[in-house]
């Protein structure tokens, strides 16, 4: 399920409610994820913007594995950012674990 939250919502604590679209006032529901039991409120914080630095993986040096863990440290250290990975082939022995606000593309 998706939702827009409008820009004039205050950061806070609110409770979410939905509705079905028909039924009238008997129509609306606590937002439940359908798995645990409804949530009691929900917490609104403004986006953080992502950080859009580029680490390039091919200007590392090393092994496959090296690069992409010298590119994933530079993020981290910087707060995040794009791992950018040009067309080829990477052999890769270890699991790639990327910090918070970061994104693998090529």
């Amino acid at each position: 399920m998706r939702f827009a939250v409008p820009a004039s919502v205050s950061e806070g604590e609110y409770q979410l409610w939905l509705h079905n679209g028909r039924g009238g006032e008997k129509s609306w529901v606590r937002f439940s994820t359908f798995i645990d039991a409804p949530l009691d409120t929900v917490i609104v914080k403004k986006a953080k913007v992502w950080p859009t630095t580029v680490f390039n993986v091919s200007s590392y040096n090393g092994t496959d594995d090296e690069k992409f863990a010298a590119a994933i440290a530079a993020a981290d250290a910087n707060g995040g950012g794009k791992i950018y990975v040009p067309a080829g082939t990477y052999t890769l022995t270890k699991p790639l674990v990327l910090p918070a606000y970061t994104l693998l593309a090529g």
